[in-house]
């Protein structure tokens, strides 16, 4: 078995990643007053996820 990831298998799982980070928090933005203090932005190539509520590195990156 061949466990070497090429840069294309590299791209689909960051994508995907980034896809469903994105439908999470696009779903507590959504909700009334955004009580998590969601904010999703899109700069070229990369998006950024930011909460002041919620801690840890996953919601408070660029990728």
């Amino acid at each position: 078995m061949n466990s070497t990831i090429t840069l294309h298998s590299a791209k689909v799982i960051e994508q995907a990643e980034i896809n469903m980070l994105s439908a999470r928090l696009l779903a507590l933005q959504t909700m009334e007053k955004n009580p998590m203090q969601v904010d999703i932005k899109q700069f070229e190539n990369a998006t950024a996820f930011s909460s002041k509520i919620i801690s840890g590195p996953s919601f408070n990156t660029v990728q």
